[in-house]
């Protein structure tokens, strides 16, 4: 039987290589999280929150409660 294959040594090379076992790491797709952008981003939203829980009641509040009170004491 004649070999008519004549490319069989380098498609045995290349297959060898294809099948060594090769860690390959892979990178994310996006690399948002670490951008600076995202940072800003995270921190002012972090400082609007803040302020929003920690802030003290408004004092528009308080005048518009004690204002119904003294109306419907007075109908």
């Amino acid at each position: 039987m004649i070999n008519i294959d004549l490319n069989i040594e380098s498609r045995h090379a290349w297959l060898k290589q294809e099948q060594q076992s090769e860690v390959k790491r892979q990178t994310p797709q996006s690399d948002f999280e670490h951008s600076p952008h995202w940072r800003l981003c995270f921190c002012v939203a972090l400082i609007v929150i803040g302020f929003q829980v920690f802030s003290p009641e408004p004092a528009s509040i308080a005048p518009a409660a004690a204002n119904a009170a003294h109306v419907r004491s007075m109908v």
